[in-house]
């Protein structure tokens, strides 16, 4: 009997520790949340005028808190011969145009997986940009093409339900439990979901989506 109710005791006391674990909130994000989220692909292309003779090509995850700060994750999977992508900038203006600066020189510094991860504290002003949906745009520039070595445009969400191929792999009996769920792709292949649930603690799950 005694040794039935010291493995209950150690039962709970584990599912306790294992609670506590799961819904403690680290680091900077703590007491922010994503209030707008963008999954892009930039592309040497899409810059004005054109320039056919540069082969550039990234993916970039922005992540805009509601404290103001810009988490990017950008992965430049094509880079042209002794090109080195130095800083990115942020631009009011539509496709096939050059806009209005917002944002300039956001240094990053690839890592040996041509990957960078950041974040930067923007202004209300743009955070606010970011949330009504406003045109804009982003662009990544190297020493040698100081005015742009590619380009997208932002066009951002809520969550991350609209990310390709997410739909796929979505855990749908996770989902449906829970009113506020939000997804992320992190890393390229790996799909994040958490939601709120009772006074802010958070659940959280992932799933594999491909191999990298």
């Amino acid at each position: 009997m005694n040794k039935n109710l010291l493995k209950i005791s150690m039962a709970i006391i584990f599912l306790v520790i294992v609670q506590t674990a799961c819904t403690k909130k680290t680091g900077s994000d703590e007491g922010s949340f994503t209030v707008a989220y963008a999954n892009i692909q930039l592309s040497a292309t899409n810059l004005v005028p054109v320039d056919a003779t540069i082969k550039a090509h990234a993916y970039a995850i922005l992540d805009v808190m509601s404290d103001g700060r810009l988490n990017y994750d950008i992965y430049c999977d094509s880079i042209p011969s002794g090109e080195v992508p130095s800083s990115f900038s942020l631009y009011f203006g539509k496709s096939g145009q050059n806009g209005t600066l917002i944002q300039t020189a956001i240094p990053i510094n690839l890592n040996d997986s041509s990957e960078v991860i950041g974040n930067i504290k923007l202004p209300q002003a743009i955070i606010d940009s970011f949330t009504n949906s406003a045109s804009m745009y982003i662009v990544i520039s190297s020493s040698a093409h100081p005015n742009g070595l590619m380009r997208a445009q932002i066009s951002t969400s809520s969550s991350a339900f609209n990310y390709t191929p997410a739909p796929n792999y979505l855990l749908s009996s996770f989902y449906k439990e829970y009113s506020s769920v939000i997804c992320k792709v992190v890393n390229y292949h790996k799909l994040i979901c958490s939601a709120n649930i009772e006074e802010g603690n958070v659940v959280s799950n992932e799933q594999k989506l491909f191999s990298k």
